[in-house]
């Protein structure tokens, strides 16, 4: 009776040790992976692995375009194109530590929308990376290219952005008989760099040609924003 107490004793303290070890025994095995999101819309990332590491990068929805000035066929002027839309603005982030097996939101901004002739156009969306809605890193939008009141010859304003869009050109006077004036061109939208988050173009203004107007054109959408997450870690 004595020697089976000895045995279970000694079997007992051999399993508890074994179990220690196991779990204090940390991951070793490198591991990476990568996400790239670029439609606008909401998105979750979760990553089973220790000790991560990660680059990101988020880049807000450009600003859409004003359209071109409105003409209302009774002047001799043709009139001011639409501004550019701002771009989105570029942030990288480097070395970010994110939590193991813990769900993260991402956000895609959407590029803004052109307007319509003698319509501003509208803002773009952020981009940005949350967790349990607290926002982590965040990407701003680009704002709308502005259009201009109608018959005036002047264009409309850039939108502020990273960098701003321009203005749109002049719009031009004729005095003949027959009057032909030449449209504003629209404005360029703001341009970031990349391919993502770029402004719209702004809409030409209306043309007088021979006496005919020539309606002005909407403004361009916006480019969508983007988020990229390269990371690594161990498992």
């Amino acid at each position: 009776m004595k020697n089976s107490v000895i045995i279970l004793i000694v079997t007992a303290v051999y399993f508890t040790a074994g179990c220690k070890e196991e779990k204090e025994n940390p991951p070793t095995q490198p591991v990476s992976g990568s996400f790239m999101f670029d439609s606008a819309g909401d998105y979750t990332i979760n990553i089973n692995a220790q000790e991560i590491t990660a680059k990101i990068t988020l880049i807000g929805g450009g600003g859409g375009g004003g359209g071109g000035a409105y003409h209302n066929n009774n002047v001799n002027n043709s009139t001011g194109g639409g501004g550019g839309g701002g771009a989105g603005e570029v942030v990288t982030v480097e070395n970010m530590h994110l939590e193991a097996n813990t769900t993260y939101s991402v956000t895609v901004g959407a590029g803004g929308e052109g307007g319509n002739m003698g319509s501003n156009g509208t803002t773009g969306k952020a981009s940005l990376i949350a967790l349990n809605k607290a926002i982590i890193k965040i990407a701003n939008q680009g704002s709308e290219g502005r259009s201009n009141t109608a018959e005036n010859i002047n264009g409309g304003a850039g939108g502020a952005g990273y960098p701003f869009g321009s203005a749109g050109g002049k719009g031009e006077i004729s005095m003949g008989i027959t009057p032909s004036a030449l449209p504003g061109a629209g404005g360029i939208g703001g341009n970031n760099g990349s391919t993502y988050g770029t402004g719209g173009n702004g809409g030409k203004g209306s043309e007088v040609n021979t006496g005919t107007t020539i309606n002005a054109l909407p403004g361009n959408k916006g480019a969508n924003g983007m988020v990229q997450i390269e990371w690594k870690g161990k498992r």
